[in-house]
């Protein structure tokens, strides 16, 4: 939402938002009541959504919305809700135009406009590119344990926000067929916070060859307006 303008109106409960270059409007979204899109705190607020009264940036930077009562809803107090958009809807609009954004089968979540293996969602997780073609983002080399012993292992860089709501398991084995969490260890590096690692467990040694594979989750709420 960085950069955006925000304005709405009382009559329809609806509010915009909208970008400008100094020249031209370069996008205009409209935000339903319901903000599905967005993360509404607290949570518990938004069944008694009232009235928009305003609209405000905190110091925090964060966008705060004021509503008025709803008192046929019990609502005796109104609400102040902080809003910021899911992750995955940050990503495609720092991507894709505003009409490509309202075309899913170019910025949908299974879309794969690019023509690479990567769909809308994978390239999310794997914090690559999605409107051009990509290569395998990641990096495998091998790790020493202090001793004579070295482990496979694949890193992955992965953004802030895809860290947030994705869950990232790497698996290894020694065939296709036979990875297991087990085999391995997955987690990020304490120095950058984001760069995924994924280690296997059985030495080099140990095996003709060795495998690593990387699976991940994104909830469907995230993925959805």
């Amino acid at each position: 939402l960085q950069g955006a303008y925000f304005f709405g109106d009382f009559g329809s409960n609806r509010f915009w938002s909208v970008r400008y270059n100094g020249s031209a409007i370069t996008e205009l979204l409209r935000w339903d009541p319901t903000f599905d899109n967005l993360v509404i705190e607290p949570a518990a607020a938004a069944p008694v959504f009232g009235k928009f009264a305003s609209i405000s940036e905190g110091g925090d930077g964060e966008i705060y919305i004021c509503t008025q009562p709803q008192i046929n809803a019990g609502d005796s107090g109104g609400s102040v809700f902080v809003l910021t958009q899911k992750p995955f809807f940050r990503y495609r609009s720092t991507w894709f135009t505003t009409a490509e954004l309202n075309d899913d089968a170019i910025s949908g979540p299974d879309a794969n406009h690019d023509g690479d293996q990567w769909t809308v969602a994978e390239e999310f997780a794997l914090n690559t590119d999605p409107t051009r073609p990509n290569g395998a983002p990641w990096s495998t080399g091998f790790e020493n344990d202090g001793g004579l012993d070295e482990f496979f292992t694949f890193t992955l860089e992965v953004s802030p926000e895809a860290k947030s709501v994705v869950t990232y398991t790497g698996e290894s084995g020694g065939t296709l067929q036979d990875f297991n969490p087990a085999n391995a260890v997955t987690g990020f590096e304490p120095s950058t916070g984001t760069t995924l690692k994924v280690r296997d467990l059985t030495p080099i040694s140990a095996s003709d060859r060795r495998f690593l594979f990387l699976g991940f989750d994104i909830p469907p709420a995230e993925l959805e307006e």
